[in-house]
């Protein structure tokens, strides 16, 4: 499978943002790119296409499997027009995979995570709980 995420590419689109904690960038390419926080660490994998995804690892779930965001999103809190997103989502849907797709899958995801589970970044997983009641998992 050809890869079009870099670790230079990550860390320049990570790097646009302002986190509420210090963070890492820990290569795990070519399956993927870790930014660490002291209480949480998002896995960005790169599937077919360069299409881009966010995983929450097992180690701050508490889950076997590997949570990702869509999980997470169906116990978040509804968004408000107050808490969207402060840049502009890119929603590249290119059939075709690139540098540049790649790059906006990873700020779409950092954008979504900043707007709506900024708590998750410093630790807070209660929505796993949430999740679990609401599936039986």
């Amino acid at each position: 499978m050809k890869t079009y995420l870099s670790e230079t590419a990550f860390r320049e689109v990570v790097d646009t943002f302002q986190w509420p904690a210090a963070y890492t960038v820990e290569s795990d390419l070519p399956d993927g790119m870790m930014l660490k926080f002291p209480l949480c660490t998002l896995y960005f994998a790169e599937g077919p296409e360069g299409d881009i995804r966010l995983e929450f690892l097992p180690e701050n779930t508490g889950v076997k499997m590997s949570l990702g965001l869509a999980h997470a999103m169906m116990v978040a809190p509804p968004a408000s027009e107050a808490q969207g997103s402060a840049h502009k989502l890119f929603r590249d849907e290119s059939p075709m995979g690139s540098v540049e797709k790649a790059r906006h899958g990873v700020h779409d995801l950092c954008a979504t995570v900043l707007a709506r589970l900024e708590h998750v970044l410093l630790g807070d997983f209660s929505w796993v709980e949430r999740y679990r009641a609401k599936t039986g998992l």
